[in-house]
């Protein structure tokens, strides 16, 4: 990685946040607080920053495609899991009851996020049924951000107890 040369693919003048790749790797979808709230957008991995594409007017803290059509999302301070079409930019809300404030990954057909209740764990739910199931119970402090392998069985996440952040892997 220190001999590669990396390379900009959005403009100076963007803050971009909480990255993801679309599934045929071809565009990155961020966030960035655009008048005052976050907001979606999304810009071609080759680099070409006249890409970069608003793809909503809304309110959008984490996204990621679940699959060619479908951009789901969360917003700040709202329950609640949405799906933007990407074909008719038309938005509709999936799961009302999905918790405000969840840092959430979607891997192998489900959403995993992070929530103190009813205990403080690792939590997925299939994406046609909002059901969620404790996958790890977590300590303390543990969560916040994380990564679910592509098995769905390993997980990496943030432990925030200390002045920094370290990271722990489930067994």
């Amino acid at each position: 990685i220190n001999q590669q040369q990396y390379k900009l693919i959005s403009s100076d003048d963007v803050y971009a946040y909480y990255p993801s790749w679309t599934l045929d790797n071809s565009k990155v979808l961020f966030t960035q607080k655009h008048e005052g709230q976050w907001q979606l957008f999304q810009v071609a991995a080759e680099g070409n920053q006249q890409l970069t594409q608003q793809l909503t007017q809304q309110a959008v803290k984490y996204a990621q495609e679940v699959n060619q059509d479908d951009i789901w999302f969360s917003q700040e301070q709202q329950s609640g899991m949405y799906r933007l079409s990407s074909s008719t930019g038309k938005v509709n809300m999936h799961w009302p009851q999905f918790p405000k404030n969840q840092y959430w990954r979607y891997n192998n057909n489900a959403i995993y996020f992070v929530s103190a209740s009813p205990v403080n764990g690792l939590y997925k739910t299939a994406l046609d049924n909002y059901h969620p199931e404790l996958v790890a119970p977590l300590e303390k402090g543990v969560g916040g951000q994380f990564s679910v392998a592509q098995n769905g069985r390993i997980f990496v996440f943030e432990d925030r107890r200390r002045l920094q952040s370290d990271l722990k892997i489930s067994p």
